[in-house]
């Protein structure tokens, strides 16, 4: 009898035994697949964010592509643009202004640079992926009362800040920015000399914008601008409505507003000397350390006697006394001439040309001689603070030579201006009146209206 119960409660035992072993095993395995099954799933939500973020890197890419270079088609010079509101052709505006251009890319993403399907195709992996431009900021007034596909930030970087979603992955949207650097060349570093002073930046970069300040740049300005970069009389610059002359350069801006446009970019007005930089031809650019002595007059050569203004001046010495030569000159200006200086006797026969690629300076800066008087600080002679070489002065004025600059007093509201000893270098005599010009002579002589129109660019410096 004791030992059928001992039987009895060993299998008993057994029982319980066996199934609380299977009981855990059961567990254990459970706990294990479901381990495996989180694992795998989270394996696969990482490789799904890995892929959308692939796939918007390269989607921004096409689109940063498009920033930088523009009308890639060619459409722009073809007339086909369809977006009045933001950009309207002119055939002497060069596609360059496209570049890095927001009114482009709002006419681009709308369908109307030409281009019927600007969508974005990303192929990985042996599939397509669709990238979409979302058209989700503000309105702005100043263009047209739509959407926009971007808006401007001006920090961390000057830019644009656009969204895009993928049609593929219907819940994800992303911001980014592209930096507005197409206009900017950067300065050499070397020693460098302006006006006597000998100066070098080495311990620093320096960018300075290729272009003259337009009026749809200033226009962003006062659309986007908050807080102590802009003031409220600021909005009342006067803008011209017609889209076609966007692309020209900024004339009726006071001192101020000039320095508040370039602090809104991050950057500050244009310094002579580093404008001089920029635009004296080196004759040792291997040599950082080497200093010229004897500098160029012209921004395009070393060589005074391969320039157009130069040549133009010993043909007037040579026919002084031929009155049918002197009158014949100007039929002897050509196109090429007054894209790299487009002076007074260029508006007649040649439109003037906006945006060109086709730049004056040694390292890429436009309208340096001719074109717009052009204002900025000097830190070695305060008063020299105009480039009045420009469209106002014939091709024999002394003023188109580099180094020359005048002094101009907002408060005053004048200007007044000698030429240096240097400019009589192998000059010939000036026509008329403008030899050393006093103010009461200026309108008379240059036809200058009043307020005087005077252009401005920015530079930016930051420091190693």
């Amino acid at each position: 009898m004791l030992k059928s119960k001992i039987v009895i409660n060993l299998f008993i035992l057994s029982l319980v035994l066996t199934l609380i072993f299977v009981i855990v095993h059961f567990f254990i395995k459970y706990d294990l697949f479901r381990k495996k099954e989180d694992f795998e799933k989270f394996v696969k939500e990482q490789e799904k964010i890995l892929l959308i973020h692939n796939i918007s890197i390269e989607g921004i890419k096409i689109i940063k592509s498009r920033w930088e270079y523009g009308d890639l088609e060619g459409n722009f010079v073809k007339n086909l643009f369809n977006c009045p509101e933001d950009i309207v052709y002119k055939s002497n505006i060069d596609d360059f202004y496209l570049r890095c251009n927001p009114n482009y890319i709002q006419c681009f993403y709308s369908a109307a640079s030409g281009v019927s399907d600007p969508s974005i195709k990303v192929r990985l992996n042996n599939k397509e992926y669709h990238v979409q431009v979302n058209q989700i900021f503000k309105e702005v007034s100043a263009y047209s009362n739509k959407k926009r596909f971007y808006k401007i930030v001006s920090r961390p970087v000057y830019g644009i800040m656009m969204n895009i979603s993928i049609k593929e992955f219907p819940n994800y949207s992303r911001d980014f920015i592209l930096e507005n650097n197409c206009d900017q060349i950067y300065l050499p570093r070397r020693k460098y000399s302006s006006e006597g002073h000998t100066w070098d930046n080495f311990n620093k970069d320096i960018f300075v914008d290729r272009f003259l300040v337009s009026y749809r740049d200033v226009l962003e300005w006062v659309s986007y601008a908050e807080g102590d970069v802009a003031k409220e009389s600021d909005k009342q610059i006067i803008i011209p409505k017609e889209r076609e002359f966007w692309a020209t350069a900024a004339t009726n801006l006071h001192i101020e507003q000039m320095k508040r446009y370039c602090a809104f970019k991050g950057k500050q007005l244009m310094e002579a000397h580093i404008y001089d930089a920029a635009s004296f031809y080196p004759s040792n650019q291997e040599d950082p350390y080497s200093i010229d002595n004897m500098p160029s007059i012209y921004p395009w050569t070393k060589d005074i006697t391969d320039s157009f203004i130069y040549r133009y001046k010993q043909m007037y010495i040579r026919n002084r006394g031929n009155s049918k030569m002197l009158a014949a000159l100007d039929l002897m200006l050509k196109e090429e001439d007054c894209d790299l200086a487009y002076v007074r006797d260029c508006i007649d026969r040649y439109t003037r040309k906006y945006y060109s690629g086709v730049t004056s300076s040694w390292m890429g800066m436009s309208d340096i001689l001719g074109g717009e008087m052009e204002y900025m600080n000097n830190i070695f002679e305060k008063d020299k603070n105009l480039k009045l070489s420009s469209k106002h002065l014939d091709v024999l004025s002394k003023w188109h030579s580099l180094g020359q600059r005048a002094t101009y007093s907002e408060e005053k509201n004048e200007i007044t201006a000698a030429v240096t000893a240097a400019a009589d270098q192998n000059m010939a005599p000036e026509v008329g009146k403008d030899l050393n010009l006093n103010y009461n002579d200026l309108d008379d002589i240059m036809g200058i209206e009043r307020p005087y129109k005077i252009g401005f660019r920015c530079m930016q410096i930051q420091i190693r």
